[in-house]
């Protein structure tokens, strides 16, 4: 017998429970015994795990205590004979709590994603991408000889190919509505949804002929009010309770929602996403999401202007082939649908005892690391979360005009509508060193370039930057002859001022026609605070 130790709640929503539902799948398929250790049943989880046998661990008229409690409980519930190994999915649970199954003589696998305490245990997996920190992951927080399944390559998600070999020319060729797949997961509360849908639909066309999926949790709350709102609205489809949302993803256009278990099986689709973080375990560095394929993503939802959101979503709309090119380009990893299979594998192996050697996720070791000298290149779509996490570094932001950090929301926003900017990025053994700038204008009947540059990285030398300016200043000069070229820095900032004059940039004197034409590009830099250079290409 092989048992899950897991839970559904409003708290926790029901993602630990359907990951070790499809584990659980996997392993009866292949001759074992499964059942459930859950908290508290209800007729929802009942009939979420109809093929399994389920076991409350409280009455409903007590409530968690502590950890050595709960084992002691857990294991009362079989025969310890019976019981080949316990795979645990809850946060609440580590190594007090696994010392004591231990006493019964069984396998642990212990499913985590968090990275925040100790364990003792047979198997480790943890499905979460953290670039290079993977494999480093769990150091001395488990005992040498467990076994460690770490990476995106053993994310618990179902294969909609075995059902549907088509599944991926649905989605290509669902051309005629804008369908948007919105969900909070398992829980969540259904007014921060309202919130969000009103301004969607109110500010995006009809002839888009919008049409929004709602997936409604079984531990959603304010459930009725929801109702009442989404009856009002044509354009609303309400999912409530569904196992498995392949059918509606195969009509998606975006998914809009949490950064749970659906965003993965979105990304494996290859569908654009636009998410955000309802919990810390759910937030993460953009980088780490990028290297999975995905973008756009929110950490600051309680922060989140929903006028402004339901732009961003009317801009995604609008430039589609421009998003669904970023989504559909090859990631540094591609997701699959074999992490089922591999960690239940793993675990048959570890109940059998075979001579198999530990399995580590071998991404990061097998990306090649590409030795080059400078480049100077322009960039693309897929740096625009790298753009701003370099522009908001405080040490950038200290020498701007504007030294307020950007919103994220904001500079999607921005970037896709409203940026006029041409980027490039100088790298250094792939290393993304710096980022500069410029913009043409016109002034009047005046041709002007605006221009600046920021540091990505803070080994980034005076040196570097020269380096970036001096081809950037090259590139220009060929580009805009007859343009007037303008640059705003600080006065502290004497390395830069010497290296413009040997550009041949002149200070500009007040009074003049350029003075007017530095006002006017740059209306927030105060005299007091900046200087400007400029020369006539």
């Amino acid at each position: 017998m092989i048992i899950f130790r897991t839970n559904a709640s409003s708290s926790s929503g029901i993602g630990h429970l359907a990951r070790c539902r499809r584990l659980a799948i996997f392993l009866k398929k292949n001759g074992y015994k499964v059942s459930f250790a859950l908290d508290y049943q209800n007729e929802y989880l009942n009939n979420f795990l109809t093929e399994f046998q389920v076991f409350s661990v409280y009455s409903f008229t007590e409530s968690y205590l502590n950890q050595e409690e709960d084992a002691k409980r857990t294991i009362r519930l079989f025969s310890k004979k019976e019981v080949k190994a316990i795979i645990v999915d809850d946060y609440r649970f580590f190594d007090i709590w696994e010392s004591v199954i231990r006493n019964i003589g069984c396998k642990i696998v212990v499913l985590d994603d968090q990275d925040k305490n100790n364990h003792i245990c047979d198997l480790l997996v943890d499905s979460t991408w953290q670039g290079t920190r993977t494999l480093q992951r769990y150091k001395n927080k488990i005992h040498k000889d467990c076994m460690r399944l770490l990476g995106p390559k053993y994310l618990l998600i179902d294969n909609p190919f075995k059902s549907n070999p088509n599944f991926e020319y649905l989605i290509s060729n669902n051309k005629k509505t804008f369908r948007i797949l919105l969900s909070l997961g398992g829980g969540g509360n259904l007014l921060f949804l309202t919130s969000l849908i009103e301004p969607l639909i109110n500010l995006i066309p009809k002839e888009l002929n919008l049409k929004i999926s709602v997936v409604v949790g079984p531990y959603a709350i304010k459930q009725n009010e929801f109702h009442d709102f989404s009856e009002k609205y044509d354009e609303l489809n309400v999912i409530i309770n569904q196992d498995g949302l392949f059918n509606e993803m195969s009509k998606t256009n975006l998914y809009i929602g949490t950064s749970g278990g659906t965003l993965f099986e979105a990304l494996a689709l290859k569908i654009p996403c636009l998410t955000f973080s309802i919990s810390e375990n759910q937030q993460n560095k953009h980088s780490n999401f990028e290297d999975l394929g995905h973008y756009l993503h929110l950490n600051e939802v309680n922060e989140l202007d929903f006028s402004t959101f339901a732009s961003l979503v009317l801009e995604i709309i609008t430039q589609y082939d421009r998003v669904l090119k970023l989504y559909q380009q090859s990631p540094l990893y591609r997701i699959d649908w074999n992490g089922v299979n591999r960690v239940g594998e793993a675990i048959h192996n570890i109940i059998v005892e075979n001579n198999i050697t530990k399995s580590e996720d071998k991404s990061v070791k097998e990306i090649k690391e590409l030795k080059r000298d400078y480049e100077l290149v322009e960039i693309n779509d897929n740096e625009i979360n790298c753009y701003l996490d370099a522009r908001n570094q405080q040490v950038n932001l200290e020498k701007m005009i504007d030294k307020e950090a950007i919103p994220r929301i904001n500079h999607y926003l921005w970037w896709l509508k409203s940026n006029k900017r041409t980027s490039y990025v100088l790298k250094q053994n792939q290393k993304n060193l710096l980022y500069i700038w410029h913009q043409v204008n016109k002034v009047k009947k005046d041709n002007v370039i605006i221009s600046g540059w920021f540091i990505s990285d803070q080994s980034c030398s005076a040196l570097d930057a020269m380096h970036a300016i001096t081809e950037h200043s090259r590139i220009l000069d060929n580009l805009f002859p007859r343009y007037y070229w303008i640059i705003v820095m600080t006065f502290d900032n004497h390395f830069m001022q010497k290296l413009h004059r040997r550009l041949n940039f002149k200070v500009v004197e007040k009074g003049g026609k350029i003075e007017k034409i530095v006002n006017q590009s740059f209306p927030k830099a105060k005299s007091n605070e900046f200087i400007s250079f400029y020369k006539k290409i």
